[in-house]
């Protein structure tokens, strides 16, 4: 027995592995079965085609994502596939169109989220080695200094005002290429934090003042 999909996450159906299985297999089924039919059928509401335009005729609504034309539209087409052949062809043409959408979009999808977090990745590289290093600066200006968090935070700005730090020369520069700066400055909270620029815009969240201490610990 055909199971009809959540039709409030349709949109994902059309494009995403499990529901795109279950939408694609159920519209198969719906339309097999019609065709395996002898007699005349009428598209009822319980139908994939008429549950379909239900769902658009409710998005575009909910949404204000149309007018009176598109609803109209929608009112004509309802009426134009309540006999069995022309249902057929509707639900064929939603079958194609479906297929065609996942196949367009769905690899640049992958493509894109694989890319943001492979991003989010090496960004996230990029802003600890920029700290690691505007500590070891201070370390090695400062070499006899206790390495402690205090110290290292009164001396931050003095070693690293005028300092830049490059990206390492490797697969990071696709995301990272740049160069780099650090200040210590407040948050909107009051915190105190180690703000990042790349190229003079900043770059990702600021490093609270005690996250210091797992760098200060390693460069010991």
């Amino acid at each position: 027995m055909k199971k009809y999909p959540d039709w409030e996450n349709i949109s994902d159906a059309m494009r995403m592995s499990d529901e795109w299985d279950e939408w694609r297999y159920n519209l198969e089924y719906e339309i097999n079965s019609m065709q395996d039919e002898e007699i005349f059928i009428e598209c009822k509401d319980q139908n994939f085609g008429q549950e379909y335009l239900r769902h658009a005729e409710n998005t575009i609504i909910k949404n204000d994502a149309g007018d009176s034309r598109t609803l109209l539209l929608i009112d004509d087409l309802r009426e134009s596939i309540k006999d069995q052949e022309a249902c057929l062809i509707f639900m064929k043409a939603l079958q194609i169109i479906t297929i065609t959408n996942r196949a367009g979009i769905v690899p640049k999808l992958a493509q894109t989220q694989a890319e943001m977090k492979e991003g989010s990745g090496i960004t996230w590289e990029i802003k600890k080695r920029v700290i690691r290093a505007a500590i070891s600066h201070i370390f090695k200006k400062y070499p006899e200094m206790k390495k402690t968090l205090g110290t290292v935070w009164n001396k931050f700005d003095i070693v690293n005002k005028d300092q830049t730090f490059e990206a390492p020369k490797n697969k990071i520069n696709k995301f990272g290429k740049g160069v780099y700066r650090v200040k210590r400055g407040k948050d909107e909270k009051g915190n105190k934090v180690v703000f990042i620029t790349k190229n003079n815009e900043p770059f990702r969240e600021p490093y609270k003042k005690r996250s210091l201490q797992n760098f200060i610990d390693e460069l010991k």
